[in-house]
């Protein structure tokens, strides 16, 4: 390895800092590699590592974590099978709101278009306003369903991911609070200690 001894034109690769997941491997392998010796930071600095060659610094190390790892805690692991919901498995064919879904949309469907057309045939009023009570009846019912979707949807979706710069915790975190184990409480009549 060559020593520098005066000022480089710009541009030229004279120094370089190293982020890697793992101090240890990396200095055992750079080591053999070119000869390097090794100064370890403090820990309060991260563990900021000199590389030296014959005395001289080199390069330097610095333990960074694996940029493709994900920095979210691990996630649960998803169901593999149908959706369950209160106990039962959903289906397109049944189930709450999922199988009479299509059901209720075709006829909503038939309903809007047959009562305009029920005031262009002449027929008579009381029809018409039934046809049109019925569609307005429907349409809350239909939304129901889709909003009943939305949150099957929303609640499958909820992950440990937090936004960036969110200072507040995502759902799935505030679930894997509410589910981790509270510490006991102690006994009545024993007094409480200050730690």
């Amino acid at each position: 390895m060559s020593h520098v001894t005066e000022n480089q034109p710009l541009g030229t690769p004279t120094w370089i800092d190293l982020g890697i997941p793992d101090l240890d491997r990396a200095m055992d392998f750079y080591g053999a590699l070119f000869g390097w010796t090794f100064d370890v930071g403090p820990e309060e600095y991260g563990r900021y590592t000199t590389c030296l060659l014959d005395g001289r610094r080199a390069a330097a190390l610095a333990p960074n974590p694996d940029p493709s790892i994900d920095p979210t805690p691990p996630r649960r692991p998803r169901p593999t099978g149908p959706i369950q919901y209160k106990g039962a498995e959903l289906e397109p064919a049944r189930g709450p709101g999922l199988g009479c879904f299509r059901f209720q949309v075709i006829v909503l469907v038939v309903l809007i278009v047959l009562t305009p057309l029920t005031v262009a045939w002449d027929w008579p009023p009381a029809v018409s306003a039934a046809l049109l009570f019925v569609v307005i009846f429907l349409l809350l019912i239909t939304g129901q369903t889709i909003i009943f979707l939305l949150r099957l949807v929303a609640a499958d979706r909820r992950t440990r991911r937090r936004p960036m710069g969110s200072a507040t915790k995502t759902v799935g975190e505030l679930e894997d609070a509410a589910d981790a184990p509270q510490p006991p409480e102690p006994p009545e009549g024993s007094a409480p200690t200050d730690p």
